[in-house]
């Protein structure tokens, strides 16, 4: 996805806004997020953006609220598994070692 909220404005520099997700500004695209997590979205294009975040703002910003962040509130989720395989010795077939094949 790609938002742009100016035009070009020069032939060598970018045009890319600037994200700001739940008060932290990040650096790149927002293909990271999934959509159904934005609650809200809102653009600053003119000086209260560049009031706010100084020459980075230069080409607008977008302010991104998720669905999860909350006042006050922060929590991590971490999941993980592990597992081990082994063949079990009563099922096996018989198999020579490499002397008796030999």
């Amino acid at each position: 996805m790609s938002i742009r909220i100016r035009g070009a404005a020069s032939i060598s520099g970018s045009s890319q806004s600037l994200y700001v997700v739940d008060g932290f500004p990040i650096v790149g695209d927002i293909s990271n997020i999934n959509p159904d997590e934005i609650e809200t979205f809102s653009i600053l294009k003119d000086a209260s953006a560049t009031a706010l975040y100084g020459s980075r703002a230069s080409n607008g910003v977008v302010l991104i609220t998720t669905k999860r962040a909350g006042n006050g509130r922060s929590t991590i989720s971490f999941n993980a598994s592990y597992g081990v395989q082994q063949v079990p010795q009563r099922g096996r077939p018989d198999m020579m070692n490499a002397q008796e094949f030999a």
